[in-house]
């Protein structure tokens, strides 16, 4: 089976010289190394072919693009599956210093993200969150004994910024979310000095979440100055100044490590729950200080318009 996709690919493709490097992964050919990509669900991969080419459009980054045939199709079919062709590149980057290499990729992936919102939000995650639900487990664990401090303190805070980020979504009801591949610290890359995503296979998640988790990381790995200037050039790119900004801003605001915390606990062994709660007093922190970090870059944003 494997022999008779390498034989297809070679063929479509028209390479020379085709072997596998990493089985169904990676083939080593006469044009360098390729990743091999498998697909069974038509409009998924239609989405992903769709925000890789809009993004790479007329911008200093490249992404993993699906390669054409010799017939310029952007895949092949190998019965119910499609197989798609990737430059395989392997020179990872870091995250600070190359803040204006990731603003300009993430500023296109959010207007590409919007842009495609209304034809592939069918096909979306959609990232659901309740505050009254964490409530009511809170509850149910009071009622079995349960005491988790760590948690019981955060809750005066992470009710106030429920309510703010509530008031945020509420004002800007109706404005359209991005639908944005899962990003990744880790799929930065470079090739001939040009900075290069690597995407993923997954569906499109809607809204800022992965925005907001990606922040965190790039702030745990670098410094608030790499931060704000991240921002600044995702801002050139896209406004953050705008709706939004803001609506990133709720994103933010939205205590969801609180949910997801009490989300493991639910499922976890007693053993485990020490360690969930620890993970969880890190991720409340770090997200206090993305918060933190975030309203101050906006607030001197708007201190700058108002000189």
């Amino acid at each position: 089976m494997t022999m008779a996709i390498l034989e297809q690919i070679a063929e479509h493709y028209q390479l020379d010289h085709a072997e596998w490097k990493e089985e169904n992964k990676v083939i080593s050919t006469n044009l360098g190394d390729k990743q091999v990509r498998f697909w069974a669900e038509e409009q998924l991969l239609n989405w992903h072919i769709e925000w890789r080419d809009e993004v790479a459009l007329g911008m200093n980054v490249a992404t993993d693009r699906m390669l054409r045939t010799a017939n310029q199709n952007p895949w092949i079919a190998s019965g119910t599956t499609y197989i798609t062709l990737h430059d395989h590149v392997t020179t990872t980057v870091p995250c600070a210093g190359y803040e204006e290499n990731w603003g300009q990729l993430i500023g296109g992936l959010l207007q590409t993200g919007i842009k495609l919102h209304d034809k592939y939000k069918e096909i979306a995650v959609k990232n659901d969150y309740s505050f009254k639900k964490c409530l009511e487990r809170l509850r149910k664990y009071k009622e079995e004994g349960a005491s988790f401090e760590s948690v019981k303190k955060c809750l005066l805070e992470a009710d106030k910024r429920q309510k703010r980020a509530l008031e945020l979504t509420e004002t800007f009801r109706g404005i359209p979310l991005p639908l944005l591949d899962r990003l990744d610290g880790r799929k930065g890359k470079e090739i001939f000095n040009l900075f290069f995503y690597e995407g993923g296979t997954a569906r499109p998640e809607l809204g800022y979440r992965s925005l907001r988790i990606f922040l965190i990381k790039w702030l745990n790995n670098s410094s608030p100055y790499s931060l704000k200037k991240l921002l600044t050039c995702i801002n050139d790119h896209f406004s953050l100044e705008t709706e939004h900004g803001f609506l990133l801003l709720a994103e933010i605001l939205a205590p969801i490590e609180l949910y997801e915390c009490l989300d493991r606990l639910q499922e976890s062994e007693l053993s485990e729950m020490m360690t969930i709660l620890r993970n969880f007093e890190q991720d409340w922190e770090r997200n206090r200080v993305l918060l933190h970090h975030y309203t101050d870059w906006l607030d001197e944003k708007r201190r700058k318009v108002a000189l």
